[in-house]
């Protein structure tokens, strides 16, 4: 997939700029001949907040010293992602477990081979003069796309409370950004999206009616994913990248200037604020995983909750889409932590 291509995604500005940074790191550090590292492409939702938690092995240069030059391919959603991956476009993502699950009722070949942030820092949004849940009802509800992540989280939310969500009326209003706009200029009521415009509800004209954490705590937020041909034909590879992704979390767990510095610079804002408190979210509530673990039982709870919510026609089992291997592979690469 080439860098503009609209068909999937987007490669946006921001991805180019992380390129262009490892780039230069990698020209300074590799070797001046008979080195060639293995491109890997790696496709993630459109960045935003928490950039610096995925974007920082590049930036340090951990993939280029395990050999892998690694391309982030940005898309405006999850079911984007999931599409440029089983069109063989990607050879891993950042993917959350509802769009891995749809593809997987659909017949696809997909293993979840580890993490990147295991809880999800998310809130619903709404209009400053909706106070009660029960409001909710009959009201425009903004998600990326229907039966997405944004859209499902929407639905255990009202599910949780009682409001039935057969009266909502969800619209496409583009990822958390775009969707926190709408909300703000008076095109929509309510919105889930991610926790980092928090502290920016006032200013914003927004008021934050609940976090994901107090209604719905089990909800996982990334996992990385890979095609099975993928694991099959590209093993080593693969196992390096999980290898150099582990060590750019871990970095991060351990520069917060630095990361909020990365996030500031690749998501292009200047709400210093919004970043330290996604940081401080991810790191200090321990949602970042430094061993890259797959929790399974969130995998399970979201699949029990796709099905009641009519998401998945089944239960689609879980464990034999787990591979642990290549994580283990990995750390032994880098030791446990």
């Amino acid at each position: 997939m080439k860098p503009g291509k609209a068909n999937h995604g987007l490669v946006s500005r921001r991805a180019a700029l992380a390129a262009g940074m490892a780039f230069g790191l990698a020209a300074a550090t590799r070797p001046a001949t008979g080195w060639a590292a293995e491109k890997w492409r790696h496709g993630i939702v459109q960045a935003k907040g928490d950039s610096g938690f995925i974007f920082m092995a590049q930036h340090q240069g951990f993939f280029e010293r395990r050999g892998i030059a690694v391309e982030f391919l940005e898309f405006k959603g999850g079911k984007d992602v999931a599409r440029a991956l089983l069109a063989g476009e990607l050879d891993s993502a950042d993917l959350q477990a509802v769009e891995t699950l749809q593809a997987v009722e659909k017949g696809a070949q997909l293993r979840f081979v580890g993490s990147t942030i295991i809880g999800y820092p998310y809130a619903l949004y709404v209009r400053p003069e909706i106070g009660e849940w029960s409001q909710l009802a009959d009201k425009k509800f903004g998600i990326s796309a229907p039966g997405s992540t944004p859209h499902v989280m929407a639905l255990a939310m009202l599910r949780a409370r009682g409001v039935d969500a057969s009266k909502v009326q969800f619209m496409n209003a583009g990822g958390s950004a775009s969707r926190i706009k709408a909300l703000a200029a008076g095109r929509l009521d309510a919105v889930p999206a991610s926790s980092e415009f928090m502290p920016m509800a006032e200013e914003l004209g927004v008021k934050v009616m609940v976090h994901s954490r107090d209604i719905v705590p089990e909800f996982p937020r990334f996992f990385v994913v890979t095609r099975e041909s993928t694991l099959r034909e590209r093993s080593d590879a693969a196992i390096r990248f999980l290898a150099g992704y582990m060590e750019g979390l871990r970095y991060c767990a351990d520069n917060r200037d630095a990361t909020i510095a990365l996030s500031s610079k690749i998501d292009g804002g200047s709400e210093g604020e919004r970043y330290a408190s996604i940081y401080d979210e991810v790191v200090g509530g321990k949602l970042l995983s430094l061993n890259m673990e797959i929790p399974v039982e969130r995998i399970v709870w979201v699949r029990d909750l796709m099905v009641q919510l009519g998401e998945l026609a089944s239960p689609v089992a879980v464990e034999p889409l787990v591979d642990r291997s290549y994580r283990e592979a990995a750390l032994k690469l880098v030791a446990p932590r």
